[in-house]
C-alpha cells in the first residue's frame, strides 16, 4: 500500500514538472518567435517573417497580397519588440513591433509600429504571428 502511494507522488510530481517545462518552453518560444520575425525582417529574410505569418483556422486573414518585389530595396536599421503580454494560458499573446527602416531609392528613413497578434499552433508547436504583413510606405 505504501509503494503504490510513493508510486502516485511520484507520478504527480512527475506530471506537475512536464506541465511546468511545457510552460517554459511555450513562453520562451513566444520570445524568440517574436524576436526571431522581427530578426528576420531586420536581415531582409523577408520570405521567413512572411513564413511566420498564419491565422488560426477559422479566422478570416486579409486580403493583402505581398510582393516582395516591390521591396527589394528595403533596409531595416532597428527593431524593437516590446510589451509583450501572453494570456495566462500560453496560447495567445500580444507584442509590439517597433520598425525603422529606409528605401534606398531615395533614402527617407520611416518609422512603423505594429500591433501583433500571436497564438501558438499545438500540432505544429510553434508561434505565428495572425497580422499583416508590415505596410512599408517609400
Amino acid at each position: 500500500m505504501r509503494l503504490r502511494r510513493v508510486v502516485a507522488v511520484a507520478a504527480l510530481v512527475l506530471l506537475a514538472g512536464c506541465a511546468s517545462m511545457d510552460r517554459t518552453q511555450r513562453s520562451d518560444g513566444l520570445r524568440l518567435a517574436t524576436l526571431h520575425y522581427a530578426k528576420a525582417l531586420r536581415w531582409g529574410d523577408l520570405p521567413a517573417a512572411l513564413a511566420m505569418t498564419r491565422y488560426p483556422e477559422g479566422e478570416k486573414a486579409p486580403n493583402d497580397r505581398v510582393d516582395l518585389n516591390d521591396l527589394t530595396d528595403l533596409k531595416v536599421t532597428h527593431y524593437d519588440v516590446g510589451g509583450l503580454q501572453p494570456d495566462p494560458d500560453l496560447k495567445k499573446a500580444r507584442a509590439i513591433l517597433e520598425l525603422e527602416y529606409y528605401f534606398e531609392r531615395n533614402g527617407r528613413v520611416h518609422r512603423l509600429i505594429q500591433q501583433q497578434n500571436w497564438w501558438y499552433d499545438d500540432t505544429t508547436r510553434r508561434w505565428y504571428c495572425a497580422c499583416p504583413f508590415p505596410k512599408f510606405k517609400p
